[in-house]
C-alpha cells in the first residue's frame, strides 16, 4: 500500500521499476497474494482491521474499473491519470494510518528509498519502544 500511498513512488519509480518491483509488484500482491474480494476468509489471517480491509477491497476495485474502461493493458501512467485514481492513493494512505506499524516504517514504506535499502530496525511493525 505504501506504492499507492505515494505519489513520488508512482512518478519517480513505477516508470522503470527495478525488477520485480513497480506496478505488476503491487497488482501481484493484491490479486494474487491478499485477494481479500475472492477469499474473504483471508481477513482475520492477514490481521486487518474492518476499515483496512474495507481500503483493500475498495482499492481493489478501482484499478479493475480503470482497465474495463481502458483496457487491461493500460499502461500505469494512463491509470494515473484518471480521477478515481486520486481515491486509490486517499485509501492507500488510509491503510497505512491503520497499520500497526512504527511512523519510522510507515515514512519508509512510501519513500522511493524502500527500493534501493533494506529497512533494518529490530522490528519495523511495532512503534518505538516495543519488542
Amino acid at each position: 500500500m505504501g506504492n499507492l500511498a505515494s505519489q513520488e513512488i508512482q512518478t519517480e519509480i513505477w516508470p522503470n521499476p527495478p525488477p520485480f518491483t513497480g506496478f505488476d509488484l503491487v497488482v501481484h500482491t493484491l490479486f494474487d497474494d491478499i485477494n481479500i474480494v475472492e477469499i474473504p476468509s483471508w481477513v482475520p489471517d492477514l490481521e486487518l482491521s474492518a476499515i483496512q480491509a474495507d481500503c483493500v477491497t475498495k482499492v481493489m476495485k478501482i484499478p479493475d474499473d480503470l482497465w474495463e474502461k481502458l483496457g487491461i493493458d493500460s499502461d500505469p501512467a494512463v491509470l494515473r491519470k484518471q480521477p478515481e485514481w486520486q481515491e486509490v492513493m486517499r485509501l492507500a494512505r488510509l491503510y497505512l494510518a491503520e497499520s500497526k506499524i512504527s511512523d519510522e516504517f510507515r515514512q519508509y514504506c512510501m519513500s522511493p528509498r524502500s527500493f534501493f535499502e533494506k529497512f533494518e530496525p529490530v522490528n519495523p511493525f511495532l512503534g518505538e519502544g516495543q519488542t
